[in-house]
């Protein structure tokens, strides 16, 4: 499970697909970050001085300005997922951080839905046998 703060201040879990879990631990790998990293800390941090990777405003682009392992902000993630987007060949206008939510909640609630039928199918397939023993015991009491 994954626990993220929205917009409003509320805390959600979702549960991580075992690719995405995958890469955010090679991401802290790499970062060196993988030993160290406590429950309450950020991911995703600008960690980096020599690079731009959290950019307040567009008219303020000063390195000394990018707070240290601070969240990214919404507009550079979303510049990341675009860059990514473009690189993968998928449309810009459709990638975002919210597309990605939004992608993960519908899945999520697939998922689920997905199961209940399963269920209901597994259920109702048990029903079918049963009434089938019924019927090849009447039949053998009428032969």
């Amino acid at each position: 499970m994954f626990a993220y703060q929205d917009r409003a201040g509320e805390w959600n879990d979702i549960e991580l697909p075992l690719q995405t879990y995958q890469a955010i631990r090679r991401y802290l790998q790499v970062a060196n970050r993988l030993e160290t990293i406590r429950q309450e800390d950020y991911i995703f941090t600008a960690s980096d001085r020599t690079r731009i990777f959290r950019i307040p405003s567009k008219k303020n682009l000063y390195p000394n300005n990018i707070v240290p392992m601070q969240p990214l902000s919404t507009v550079t993630a979303n510049k990341m997922i675009k860059k990514y987007a473009r690189k993968a060949g998928v449309s810009e206008k459709k990638a975002s951080f919210r597309a990605m939510q939004i992608g993960a909640k519908l899945k999520k609630e697939n998922q689920q839905r997905m199961m209940s039928e399963n269920e209901e199918i597994t259920r109702l397939k048990a029903k079918i046998a049963e009434l089938e023993a019924r019927l090849n015991e009447k039949e053998n009491k009428q032969s």
